[in-house]
Order: C-alpha cells, then structure tokens, then sequence
C-alpha cells in the first residue's frame, strides 16, 4: 500500500495562488502534528522526532495537499485513524492534539467556504471524510484530570533541537515531557537512569493513562540492588526480618 496521503480543497476561493504561505504553513505543520500525537499514543516506543510527516505536493485548480513519510505504515494508519474521527464524529477515540488539529482544519474550511475531503488514494471516488462550513462537528470537552504527582522512570532521550525528555514509567509506557534547556542539561547527565520528576500531569479520563506531564522539580534517586535496599528497610522494620517471624502473618494482620 502507497503511504499517500491526501487533502482535497474545494472551493471557488480556494486556490494554491491564493492561500497565504503562512495560513498553508500552519495548516500543513497542524496536520503533522495531529498525525503525529496518533503514531505516538498507539506506538510508545517511537520517537516523536523520528517521524516526519512532509508535504509532498500541491495540485491547480482546486488545492490539493499530498503528504508523505518516512515512516508510511504508521502515518498511513494515524491518517485512516483520524479520517475515521471525522466520519464518525467520535473525537474522543483520538488524542487531544489531533482534535486540535481538526479545529484548525475545521476553521480553514469556513474561513475560505469550501470543502475537504479526505483519501488515501489519489483520485479515488469515495473519500474517508468530508468535511463542509456545513458539517456539525461537536468537538469533545475536556476529558483529562490534571494535577501535582510525582513520577519515576528511565531517562531514555534528553535534548534535540526542541529539548525533549523522554521517560520510561515502571509499565513500559513513555511520555515525553517539552523541557527547557538548562533542565534538558541536567538531566542528560542522568541518561538510561531511573529519576523521580514532580510536575503537572494531565491524565485521560477514560483509562487514567498519563497523556502530559510538566516536570516542575527533579527529586533524588538512588537505583540500587534489591539486596541493598532490603538491608536498608531492614534497619526501618528490622524485627520483620527475623527468622522466626511469620511475614506474611504480619503483613496480613497489617493490611486487616
């Protein structure tokens, strides 16, 4: 399967020779990253500064934007995902920054009074989605709890040209956090080393799974050997250590 992805204009005031480069910029650069929130929601292990999403070419007559990847399989996937949001008007099966994405899209079309259909095949009859200054589109409230937490995991990416951090949780899950510099530098000395950040999370309401986190603060972690740390709560709660004592006893009559 072709990884062609395909954004049709229609309209008697939209043209390519009309549009203005920065109004085309920041639809373009919206798409991406909608495509982009998609592949990183339903692929963890993909880093987001792999994936480029270009555009490829830009049709007379009516405005067409074809977009291609480096990575096809998967953006071929987010695309057929995020069309299928539209068809159905069920936005909540996508992440928060791909429906940001479809109100940008969404205020193109009545700003210019046309129409956009969606394909994945040049030219084919039948598009994905459509969408018109007619559609009714209710976009999802706000479905994310936020607040002050405090996470731990592996530091698997810190920098690049916008500093990313990338953090692995206990689950296998990564979240990457927009930092500045001076803390992209800080924690790049702690590179593949487990780290407790506090900070500002936004959770999905739905699966409670972390969707943004703000790192406010680095707390002290020591990685260190399982046998180290039983010595270490041995000295906390030493007498449960003691051959004759029954542990799981105690630990049962403690949770009762």
């Amino acid at each position: 399967m072709e990884g062609i992805m395909e954004i049709k204009f229609a309209g008697e005031k939209i043209l390519p020779e009309t549009i203005r480069a920065r109004d085309l910029a920041e639809l373009v650069s919206k798409v991406e990253e909608s495509l982009t929130a998609i592949i990183v929601k339903d692929n963890a292990d993909v880093n987001p500064d792999d994936i480029v999403i270009g555009l490829v070419n830009i049709e007379k007559g009516s405005t067409i934007l074809t977009f291609e990847s480096s990575r096809a399989d998967l953006a071929l996937n987010a695309f057929t995902v995020l069309s299928d949001a539209i068809a159905t008007g069920d936005y909540y099966k996508i992440p928060s920054n791909s429906v940001k994405g479809i109100k940008s899209v969404y205020d193109f079309i009545k700003k210019g009074d046309c129409v956009a259909e969606f394909r994945t095949q040049s030219g084919s009859v039948k598009p994905l989605a459509f969408i018109s200054p007619q559609t009714e589109i209710i976009f999802p409230t706000a479905t994310q709890l936020s607040g002050k937490t405090v996470i731990y995991g592996k530091v698997i990416r810190a920098g690049g040209k916008t500093p990313i951090i990338g953090i692995e949780l206990i689950d296998n899950r990564i979240i990457y956090c927009d930092v500045s510099e001076s803390i992209a530098k800080v924690i790049a000395r702690r590179l593949y080393c487990w780290v407790g950040f506090s900070g500002i999370a936004k959770w999905n309401a739905d699966d409670y799974s972390i969707e943004s986190f703000n790192i406010e603060e680095i707390i002290d972690y020591e990685d260190m050997p399982i046998t180290k740390s039983i010595s270490k709560l041995s000295l906390i709660a030493g007498r449960y250590f003691q051959d004759d004592i029954d542990v799981v006893k105690i630990i049962s009559e403690m949770r009762s």
